[in-house]
């Protein structure tokens, strides 16, 4: 890839542990207590837009250490890429297994395979899906319930200042439930995300903590560096029915 505008490397610390299979603990400086004045609202269509610059592609490579108590499946490290064409509402998504998916819209079709299912469990955001999964999948995962409201603040990622999305809930379903603590961290200069932290600890079991340390790599290249078809379903061998 031809790297034509980049708003840097951003290197994100984030927890999540069993939530990640929806979709990505320290981060920095921590999040600070003091409020943004900007609405919630207005921080994720931020986030859409600098996603959907036309003729650019934000490409991000997500690197999740998942650290576990040894009895409850102990240490492990997750990759997923993602290329984000927002003008274009499409997107190209790479599982950690080399798994490739197309987003169009809402709609996601599958590799190899004439599979193709809505979206619709990313859609609790009002954001493009691939959009949703990158910044906040956690948060539209059935099994999350939030206490109290999601609220933007300003607080520091590594030293520099940041918006910081926080929620606070629980997750989990039958007799094994979770608190949770939330925090995205953005930058208020790209609006570009920084990473998220998603803690995990368990009602029932003092010493199981779920906690994933996520690196994010994210550069902004020029769609015309890509393949033409690099947003087609057929690029990933999808066959129509």
């Amino acid at each position: 890839m031809t790297c034509v505008k980049s708003p840097g490397r951003f290197r994100a610390a984030g927890v999540l542990a069993v939530m990640i299979a929806a979709v990505g603990v320290a981060c920095g400086g921590g999040s600070g207590k003091s409020s943004d004045a900007r609405s919630l609202g207005d921080v994720f269509k931020a986030v859409e837009a600098a996603m959907s610059e036309p003729g650019m592609v934000v490409n991000v490579v997500a690197t999740f250490d998942i650290r576990l108590p040894e009895e409850f499946g102990g240490n492990s490290t997750q990759k997923h890429e993602y290329w984000v064409n927002g003008a274009e509402k499409s997107a190209r998504f790479k599982n950690d297994k080399g798994e490739l998916s197309i987003f169009i819209d809402k709609q996601r079709y599958f590799e190899k395979s004439s599979t193709v299912r809505p979206a619709d469990n990313l859609e609790c955001l009002g954001l493009l899906p691939i959009v949703t999964a990158i910044v906040g999948g956690a948060l539209c995962h059935p099994d999350y319930r939030a206490m109290g409201t999601t609220r933007v603040e300003s607080g520091q990622y590594e030293g520099k200042k940041a918006t910081v999305v926080a929620s606070d809930g629980e997750f989990g379903r039958g007799a094994e439930q979770f608190d949770v603590v939330f925090k995205l961290y953005i930058s208020p200069e790209s609006n570009l995300a920084l990473g998220y932290k998603n803690h995990l600890q368990s009602q029932s079991k003092a010493d199981k903590v779920n906690e994933t340390i996520t690196t994010f790599d994210t550069e902004v290249v020029a769609r015309d560096s890509l393949p033409a078809d690099f947003f087609e379903p057929a690029s990933i061998g999808y066959i129509e029915p």
